[in-house]
């Protein structure tokens, strides 16, 4: 038993809208279609790496040409022939939305745990004087007897602008990207004096949109981490869907873009459905990820 080509349309929109949605990764950093679903390889087009013993400096030889292997994301479940067959597709949309929801989280982790592998112990794995450069202390809380104390917004702005100058010197001029902690957010939006101070650090630190996800609250050696992304193109918050990617220090090349795959009926006579991702998430530029830590 398959579902009807135009309810299969149907969820379809709903998974690839609710997707947009959900995602922090998908709005926040430009994606590209490889044309090419069963495609096991992707080009890694590496211009500069942090990597140990190599000198930090931009190489003579050509772009990397290491090539990555595209990973796989689905959630599986389960209708009955008769949510499928219904006049409204309400239970199916129930159903996919749901799962869509959990692949957008399951895809931002995998992409998150990406770029800040090399700063998980605490420690940049990288070469050079420069190691601490882009791996920044984020201020501590001021007042010491309080759980809930926030750092004073005079220390969280010089700590960005450090961060903004390493992008800057590497040529990324354009507003940046926050994607925070819930510890770090709640800085962020901390209440002084009767107003929210967010506004105020994102026009101090050129910032133009800011995510928070939960997977980085212990990133680094335990601790809460958020990351500064530069641009080279402007765009707006949630839009990087419609920038070049190739511009970017970091992009998502997608071989299979979310959408739905009819398994077909199983044993108890229910429709099996999988929601599914196929992506590689492309570092090309070190120097255009900044990590702030506590």
């Amino acid at each position: 038993m398959s579902l009807s080509p135009d309810r299969k349309a149907i969820a379809e929109r709903a998974i690839q809208k609710t997707f947009e949605q959900s995602s922090v990764a998908w709005q926040a950093l430009p994606h590209w279609d490889t044309q090419d679903p069963g495609q096991a390889f992707i080009r890694n087009d590496v211009i500069f790496s942090f990597r140990a013993g190599q000198p930090v400096a931009l190489q003579k030889e050509p772009v990397g040409l290491d090539p990555l292997e595209p990973l796989p994301l689905k959630a599986r479940f389960r209708i009955t022939l008769a949510q499928a067959t219904a006049p409204t597709p309400d239970a199916l949309l129930a159903s996919v939305i749901a799962r869509t929801v959990t692949l957008a989280r399951e895809f931002d982790d995998a992409v998150v745990d990406q770029l800040i592998a090399p700063y998980t112990g605490g420690e940049a794995t990288l070469a050079g004087n420069s190691r601490s450069d882009w791996l920044i202390s984020w201020p501590a809380a001021t007042a010491k007897k309080s759980a809930t104390a926030n750092p004073k917004p005079r220390k969280i702005l010089p700590q960005l602008l450090f961060g903004r100058a390493r992008l800057e010197d590497s040529g990324y001029r354009a507003p940046c990207c926050l994607i925070a902690s819930t510890k770090h957010y709640n800085n962020l939006v901390a209440w002084v004096n009767g107003d929210i101070v967010l506004p105020k650090l994102q026009a101090g630190a050129n910032v133009d949109s800011v995510h928070r996800t939960s997977r980085l609250d212990t990133a680094v050696a335990g601790g809460a981490a958020t990351l500064m992304l530069g641009r080279m193109q402007e765009f707006p918050n949630g839009k990087a869907s419609d920038v070049s990617p190739g511009e970017e220090p970091v992009d998502l090349a997608i071989s299979v873009p979310p959408s739905l795959e009819v398994i077909g009926e199983n044993a108890d006579g229910n429709v099996e459905l999988a929601i599914r991702i196929r992506f590689a998430t492309r570092v090309k530029d070190q120097r255009g990820i900044v990590v702030f830590h506590t």
